[in-house]
């Protein structure tokens, strides 16, 4: 019956249970939050509804609770937040305040219903209005702040990187791109200021495409090129066979399809990069690609001009060119703004000190207006702003840079001497010789360092163990699994599947003993403070026997299998190559990595990881050309299990 008057609706029952809707720790802590204050609503309802005479929209809240007494004290409570907080929302939101003003309350036995009155004046500037909206959630604004309170502000630092803008600039005076020069990446090619090359090859990540290609692009400090954007463009054209076939798989739509650009970005140092993925045609050969062209396009501002406001209050502008920076919002170090009409003039815009220098951000975001031409951005400067600043494109100048990729073996790099790592013995060891040379029933000691707060509840512990055969360079040594969490108030808590992790060394013995610190999530609802100790079992493995499987081929898709455990090359890179298993992933002990000659390749610790459907992962870090690659799997595991009770430190 509500929803009859009403244009648009949305209804809930029992929203008490909305959490169970939901999934991931985040989802599930923001849904929690509403519960806490919807406790004893029954049914919610949200309607918009509208009026002809005189012209105006209604935007009404109806509760119905099973204790009529208790909504309503919390509807009185939310009421006097808002009361508390209008003063905020006219600073920050001032659009927004008459909402507050047009509040109305209407109870009926167990119904609560809270009404806004949206009148023809206020829907005109709808548009501001949910813009300044987005700003002050941005804010964290909404009555959580104590009327009066000001933001604390943080410890000045200057911005030591930022772009000093050149008046006017000649295209033609652009310096090549310098792959010698420090930090800078090695590149297969060199068009104007810019270098590509190809970074990366890859498996299929969806099932009716071919495999995936990463094609990267990089520049230095290009002059008035302030962090890349929509000025700086990365875009690949075709990728043809060795026979002379194309293979870049059409893709009409699509957010990432293969037709779109990639934008260039900061990445440190006024250094730019982009990486443009594209996929190609199912059932193509990654050994058959033959050529990848492309373009870079770059709109450089040739000449640009600065404008400033000092000590500005909010509604400030500055404008040039067609677009007007707004300035809504300066408190210490806390700035917030608006741009309208021609955004792409505005090259950057920041905060300066008394004396002129740029503060460093801490934190910034921003947002496209819901409605209409327009973005606002809030940005959190370490420091007091005491003038805003804003750069103007005044004149560009469009420049265009074809390449070509041929050579598309991923083994340039810069001059140097290889990497040559001594091999590590592996040999087969048992349960039965540890028992033989280590005397004491558990060699293992565990030990719970401290419980944290790191998006879910964090356990970390700190393992030692004597230095057994394999265990200083295996992939994987043992698993510690967590079964039930004892808390000081008496009870405990058993998930429903143990939360646990692998157990890896991989570094150097200290005082001969190995160590690794091992970490495990649990539920999110468990306070760290509230942890008294942690039970479970801590399970070591050893090879009873060690096959090799050599790998010829380093080729993404490249399938290999011994002992019932198949090897797949998933992805493969400059730097880079990944290996994966199925389940069984733990009897992978090492890969040893030799270039074309057998020469062994140095590669730093891995990555491995277990995914939940029971795959392993493994990235390794070559330091060379991998050409080859000897994978050393477990042919049958001997496992050894050690309970553990811990308290917390």
């Amino acid at each position: 019956a509500l929803a009859h008057s009403d244009l648009v609706s949305i209804g809930m029952w029992r929203p008490r249970e909305a959490d169970k809707s939901v999934s991931g720790p985040l989802l599930k802590m923001s849904a929690q939050a509403v519960l806490a204050q919807t406790v004893g609503v029954e049914h919610v309802y949200l309607g918009l509804g509208a009026k002809t005479v005189p012209p105006s929209g209604r935007l009404r809240l109806v509760l119905d609770a099973a204790d009529g007494a208790g909504i309503q004290q919390k509807v009185d409570e939310w009421r006097r937040a808002l009361q508390q907080s209008r003063e905020a929302w006219a600073q920050t939101a001032p659009s927004l305040a008459p909402l507050l003003d047009s509040v109305s309350v209407k109870s009926s036995g167990n119904r609560e219903t809270i009404e806004f009155t949206v009148d023809r004046t206020f829907a005109s500037n709808l548009e501001r209005a949910v813009s300044e909206l987005l700003a002050s959630i941005f804010a964290g604004l909404g009555g959580g702040r104590e009327p009066g309170a000001r933001p604390s502000v943080r410890a000045e630092r200057i911005d030591t990187e930022a772009i000093a803008f050149t008046p006017a600039v000649d295209a033609a005076g652009l310096a090549a791109y310098d792959a010698a020069a420090m930090f800078a990446e090695d590149v297969d090619q060199v068009h104007g200021p810019f270098g590509v090359r190809l970074g990366a090859m890859r498996v299929p990540s969806v099932s009716d495409s071919g495999p995936e290609l990463d094609v990267e692009a990089f520049a230095g400090a290009v002059p008035n090129l302030a962090g890349g954007g929509e000025r700086a463009r990365l875009f690949v054209d075709s990728v043809m066979s060795i026979t002379a076939q194309e293979v870049l798989r059409p893709e009409p739509c699509g957010r990432q399809r293969n037709g779109l650009a990639s934008t260039f970005t900061d990445s440190g140092g006024r250094r730019l990069r982009a990486t443009k993925t594209v996929r190609l045609l199912a059932g193509a050969d990654p050994r058959t690609v033959g050529t990848i062209a492309g373009h870079v396009e770059l709109r450089l501002p040739t000449r640009v001009e600065t404008q400033r406001a000092a000590r500005p209050t909010p509604g400030a502008t500055l404008a040039a060119h067609g677009a007007t920076v707004t300035i809504t919002k300066v408190d210490g170090g806390d700035v917030q703004y608006q741009i309208t009409g021609a955004r792409d003039r505005v090259l950057a815009v920041r905060a300066l000190n008394a004396a002129g220098q740029p503060l460093a951000s801490e934190m910034k975001m921003s947002s496209d207006f819901l409605f209409g031409d327009g973005s606002t951005a809030r940005v959190q400067y370490a420091g007091i702003a005491d003038t805003i600043e804003a750069t103007f494109v005044v004149s560009e100048q469009s420049l265009r840079w074809p390449f070509r990729l041929t050579d598309l073996s991923m083994t340039g790099g810069k001059p140097g001497m290889p990497l040559r790592p001594t091999t590590p013995d592996f040999r087969p060891y048992s349960v039965q010789a540890l028992r033989r040379d280590v005397l004491l029933p558990n060699p293992f000691e565990l030990s719970l360092e401290k419980a944290h707060v790191f998006f879910n509840t964090r356990l970390e512990f700190k393992l030692r163990s004597p230095m057994l055969p394999n265990f200083e360079h295996a992939f994987t040594v043992g698993r510690l699994a967590v079964k039930r969490i004892e808390l000081k108030d008496g009870t405990a808590l058993t998930p429903p599947t143990p939360q646990q992790t692998t157990v890896r060394f991989g570094g150097s013995p200290r005082d001969g003993l190995l160590t690794t610190s091992l970490y495990v999530f649990v539920d999110s609802k468990i306070p760290p403070e509230s942890i008294k100790a942690v039970a479970g079992v801590l399970t070591m493995q050893f090879p009873r026997s060690i096959r090799t499987l050599r790998m010829d081929e380093l080729f993404p898709g490249q399938r290999a299998e011994t002992a019932g455990l198949a090897v797949t090359v998933t992805a493969r890179g400059r730097r880079a190559l990944t290996l994966q298993t199925g389940p069984g992933g733990e009897r992978l002990l090492y890969v040893m990595l030799t270039d074309a000659d057998l020469q062994p390749v140095m590669s730093f610790s891995p990555s491995v990881s277990e995914e939940q459907d029971g795959t392993w992962r493994f990235q390794l870090t070559p330091q060379g050309v991998a050409a080859h690659a000897d994978v050393l799997v477990a042919g049958d595991l001997d496992r050894k299990e050690y309970p553990f009770r811990l308290e917390l430190k």
